[in-house]
């Protein structure tokens, strides 16, 4: 089980002083700054594709395969993220079952067109979260554990689980995080993904921040799950903290991640069953 971390300028000085060691950075799909991050250390891409969008006619295929060949990328990567934005007046927080059905079947035939290219085996589908903001929109369907187990066992593919994302579904389904998650396909579980959750100045759940106290146990409850092998042990832990660009970088704090890494190392290290 390898310790990712987002690419970024603070951790690649970080990496390159020896204050943190980690396997690999994790990038998005852009080509220069994952060559960039290859360049420097062992690299993944986490593809910009979602499931229920309708969009996957307009993926660069090429582009997308250039970069799993160039890099140390071992699965394609797919949001489970329809907005409802795409469905005429569906409501954000809609219990219909025709809501769920029509939802659900958008996100297959997207997974499909992924699957017409690669082997389940190959390709990951990722729990994403409740937030209202246009950008974004999911409907709360998209985010009940159900629909995710079955969208997930019926594809055959594996599953990344977003910590940080659960445990913010989870807060507006008020349910708890550990129940939320253990209702999951985590037997299917290749991937796990965490950072820190805050409310914003709108009073919404939001993620990418550092760890703290709640986040922290959750992590701890996730790798004891893992070292146990109640999960399968995912091949990679990922703190998506940080990133590239004026956003990101002007909430990335260089000394954060010198704190936090070592810590993390530490619970990748004595969960890890297999050499």
């Amino acid at each position: 089980m390898k310790l990712a971390v987002n690419y970024s300028p603070q951790a690649s000085e970080l990496v390159r002083s020896g204050e943190i060691q980690i396997d690999l950075f994790k990038c998005f799909d852009d080509p220069e700054v994952a060559a960039k991050a290859q360049s420097e250390l062992a690299c993944y891409v986490h593809f910009s594709l979602y499931a229920g969008r309708g969009e996957m006619k307009q993926v660069d295929w090429d582009q997308l395969n250039a970069l799993l060949e160039s890099t140390a990328t071992p699965y394609v990567n797919v949001h489970l993220g329809p907005r409802a934005s795409d469905f005429g007046d569906m409501p954000l927080d809609t219990r219909e079952p025709r809501h769920r059905a029509e939802l659900m079947d958008a996100m297959r035939r997207d997974i499909d067109a992924v699957l017409a290219r690669f082997e389940p085996r190959q390709v990951i589908l990722e729990n994403v979260m409740w937030d209202p903001e246009p950008a974004w929109l999911i409907p709360r369907p998209v985010l009940e554990p159900e629909v995710i187990s079955q969208v997930v066992r019926e594809s055959g593919c594996g599953l990344i689980l977003d910590l940080a994302h659960a445990d913010i579904s989870a807060r507006h389904f008020d349910v708890d995080t550990k129940q939320y998650v253990s209702a999951l396909p985590m037997d299917q579980l290749r991937e796990l993904h965490v950072t820190g959750v805050r409310m914003d100045e709108n009073g919404l759940w939001k993620d990418h921040h550092p760890l703290e106290g709640r986040d922290w146990e959750l992590l701890e409850w996730a790798m004891e799950r893992i070292q146990r092998a109640d999960w399968p042990e995912p091949w990679a832990v990922t703190f998506e903290y940080g990133g590239v660009g004026a956003d990101y970088e002007a909430h990335t704090d260089k000394n954060m991640l010198a704190e936090q890494v070592p810590r993390l190392t530490g619970y990748v290290s004595s969960a890890t069953r297999s050499e």
